[in-house]
């Protein structure tokens, strides 16, 4: 048997609300753009490219970025995993 180690990974509804989850809880796919545009201005907020989508985002993160992002957009805005994670020192 190899030395291995099992990652279970889950979406943001499985720790909503599961307290103790630092250093916040990762958020729901309708907070997904505010936390981006916070995290990210330059890329993802109102002077950005996606930022002309915002109301979109807001209402349907998943089908705007499907429709808008992959499809049709000229710009690449920053990884959204970067949202989901956290650097200590």
């Amino acid at each position: 048997m190899s030395n291995s180690s099992l990652v279970l990974l889950f979406g943001a509804g499985a720790s909503k609300g599961a307290g103790h989850v630092q250093p916040d809880a990762p958020p729901l796919m309708s907070e997904l753009y505010e936390r981006l545009a916070e995290q990210h201005p330059a890329e993802w907020g109102p002077a950005g490219d996606p930022g002309k989508y915002s109301s979109q985002f807001r209402q349907d993160f998943e089908k705007t970025y499907s429709e808008v992002v992959i499809k049709e957009a000229p710009f690449t805005p920053s990884p959204i995993g970067s949202v989901f994670l956290a650097v200590h020192s």
